[in-house]
């Protein structure tokens, strides 16, 4: 015997509500046995002051050559800490030129490809 449309349509309906509604359950129950897990796990916390993030940036602005600024900088660091590594030393010209050189490049090749596209369409090839 065949059902008709609406019938039909109200039993995958009410098969799907049951389906969903079996989804929510099997959900809910993970996620419960998901916080007690997190319950009873060390999370390992730690005061920020014991946190050592080992590195340390210092900007300087001047007017003066970075080179003499730098002794003077590693003079005063060692008045404190001798063991305290002052290393890749930059001026802010280099910083920001090593920071867009990727970016340079690919517009630079961006560039040779849409002028010898250019060149291709201007020739008729």
């Amino acid at each position: 015997m065949k059902l008709p449309w609406g019938q039909f349509a109200r039993a995958v309906l009410a098969v799907g509500e049951v389906a969903l509604s079996l989804i929510r359950l099997i959900g809910a129950g993970l996620t419960i046995r998901s916080f007690g897990k997190l319950l009873t796990q060390n999370l390992g916390y730690r005061p920020y002051n014991q946190i050592c993030w080992g590195v340390l940036t210092l900007a300087v602005r001047t007017q003066r050559d970075p080179a003499d600024i730098t002794r003077a900088i590693r003079a005063e660091l060692d008045r404190f800490d001798k063991d305290v590594p002052l290393e890749n030393v930059r001026t802010m010209s280099q910083l920001v030129s090593a920071n867009v050189a990727q970016r340079r490049l690919s517009v630079q090749l961006l560039g040779g490809f849409a002028g010898s596209a250019l060149l291709l369409s201007a020739l008729g090839l």
